[in-house]
């Protein structure tokens, strides 16, 4: 009898040695998840400082495109927007110059673009709101803007611009529209950083044209944007006339000899 309650001592006392090492063992920790950022997020873009005479900017070529497209939701996705690229005047102002193209079918109007300097990190040192040289962007085409600050924000900097309002043209089709002329250059002339431009403005259209302005550009060999200048001619154009303009544009950087380009638009003042 003393055996088999000595038996039953040492069994018990096994079960409880197994359970309390049981209990001793550590529990594995779960393994971590490496953490994925956000879908859809993309961080802010961290401006990069650019010396003020350093061009950052390509002039959009200039033409065409297939009149395929219907107007967005938003008019303002139908255009592309270039950086600026700015120059430091005498005075130590500032000089920001960009271009904007409509790649929509119909024109748009009543276009404004934010441009800001902005720090290294991206804050806003100074801003300001422009509207293009021709008030009307016609389809397939562009325009160049200018942003003027009174003085630098500091040794770093780089400029930034968007496009903050865009409007289709609501009379396009109607009595009166807005259309691209034909331009022919005659004369250049070049006096250091300053460029004499002659040429005239032909109505190819079968319809009077009047409110007629022309911008002479400036840009160099690489596409950069050295100045322009806009100019509003007087005058009615009959269908086949032409109009001579005469044009002295000052060109910012030291090209040895720019690339000169004439555009040209008028409205359709159509006969009674």
């Amino acid at each position: 009898m003393a055996r088999w309650g000595l038996r039953w001592l040492f069994c018990w006392l096994s079960v409880l040695v197994t359970a309390c090492a049981q209990l001793a063992t550590p529990t594995p920790a779960e393994k971590t998840q490496n953490r994925t950022p956000l879908q859809g997020f993309t961080p802010p873009p961290t401006a990069s400082p650019t010396e003020p005479f350093r061009p950052a900017y390509t002039l959009t070529p200039l033409g065409d495109v297939a009149a395929t497209q219907t107007l967005a939701e938003n008019p303002v996705d139908l255009i592309d927007l270039d950086m600026p690229v700015c120059y430091e005047t005498l005075a130590q102002s500032l000089t920001c110059l960009g271009w904007v193209q409509n790649t929509g079918a119909i024109p748009l109007t009543d276009v404004f673009i934010d441009v800001s300097l902005l720090s290294p990190q991206g804050h806003p040192l100074s801003s300001t709101e422009v509207i293009p040289a021709f008030l009307v962007l016609l389809p397939g085409t562009g325009s160049p803007y200018r942003a003027i600050f009174e003085r630098l924000p500091g040794p770093e900097w780089g400029p930034y611009a968007q496009v903050r309002q865009a409007v289709p043209q609501p009379d396009y089709g109607e009595a009166s529209h807005q259309v691209r002329l034909e331009t022919r250059v005659e004369d250049v002339q070049k006096y250091d950083l300053a460029y004499q431009v002659c040429g005239v403005v032909i109505n190819d259209h079968q319809e009077l044209v009047t409110q007629i302005r022309v911008i002479v550009i400036i840009r160099s060999t690489d596409g950069i944007l050295l100045g322009f200048r806009l100019v509003d001619i007087g005058g009615i154009l009959d269908e086949g006339g032409a109009l001579p303009f005469e044009v002295e544009i000052a060109s910012f950087g030291e090209q040895t000899h720019g690339q000169v380009l004439v555009m040209a638009q008028g409205s359709i003042l159509r006969r009674p």
